[in-house]
């Protein structure tokens, strides 16, 4: 199929492609990733994702772009009234009026936007959708929006609180996002991550990501794994449940399960 902005997060392409997100998901818990795909789950909070929609269209889509968006998600956007916007949305209006006042900011935002890129990686069709893609100027960029740049979020795979784009793993998406412009354009452009986040007034900065090693090891990452991932997308065996996500919780039955052992808690623990 032909990937277009329209189709690009349909089931179809879901089904033919594989992107780092989807991957990202067939690693955290297989059985829910396939009941998405089978139309079975969607996670409830979108919140988020919405708002970095939302942000992305305003400062790299068409005003025409975000205007069509907004009606059609006019319920996540406005209040009952239809009036008022909510307030995530009015805290990503704050977000967008202060990247659009840093002309640093607004300076690696320029080149194509919303850039769609296919690709064969591990013998598999790969997709990505590239905020800013400026070959002229050797770089892409991908948009975020985090809660806090300043601190540092929990991460269960480091066991620590690590900087966001560590928690979040943003290391594999460029680095795949590199793949796919090698793939297409013969060129390996420096990957860069403009944030804002999500604070009152809102944080702002320009992250490069230059260490070809750490790209090395990603995609090796995902090398070690692939296979299963494409078995359980296939079908072709059955895909474990993580037990810890909230689809697990949804299909979870009672069981009886042995306390754990822990020492005492000491009598001044609470005090």
């Amino acid at each position: 199929m032909q990937l277009t902005r329209d189709n690009y997060h349909s089931t179809d392409a879901n089904q033919q492609y594989m992107s780092v997100s989807q991957f990202k998901g067939w690693a955290d818990c297989p059985a829910r990733k396939r009941a998405e795909l089978a139309g079975q789950w969607e996670d409830e909070d979108r919140t988020a994702l919405l708002v970095g929609s939302y942000v992305d269209l305003a400062l790299t889509g068409t005003p025409e772009e975000l205007d069509a968006w907004t009606l059609a998600h006019g319920g996540d956007v406005f209040l009952k009234s239809g009036k008022a916007k909510k307030a995530p949305f009015v805290n990503a209006d704050a977000m967008i009026a202060k990247a659009r006042n840093d002309s640093l900011f607004m300076e690696y935002l320029t080149g194509e936007h919303q850039v769609i890129l296919t690709g064969m990686l591990y013998d598999i069709e790969w997709r990505c959708m590239i905020d800013v893609l400026d070959i002229e100027a050797n770089r892409y960029v991908d948009l975020k929006t985090t809660a806090n740049m300043a601190e540092y979020t929990w991460s269960n795979v480091h066991r620590a609180r690590v900087p966001f784009y560590e928690a979040f793993n943003y290391w594999m998406q460029l680095a795949v996002y590199k793949e796919l412009i090698d793939y297409n354009y013969n060129v390996r452009p420096e990957a860069y991550i403009a944030a804002l986040s999500k604070q009152e007034p809102p944080d702002i900065d320009i992250f490069v990501f230059a260490n070809y090693d750490r790209f090395q090891e990603e995609l090796a990452c995902i090398g070690r794994v692939i296979d299963k991932v494409i078995a359980w997308k296939a079908g072709d065996v059955d895909a474990p449940a993580c037990g810890r996500c909230a689809y697990c919780r949804s299909i979870k039955t009672a069981s009886v399960v042995e306390a754990a052992n822990l020492p005492p808690t000491p009598k001044n623990a609470y005090e």
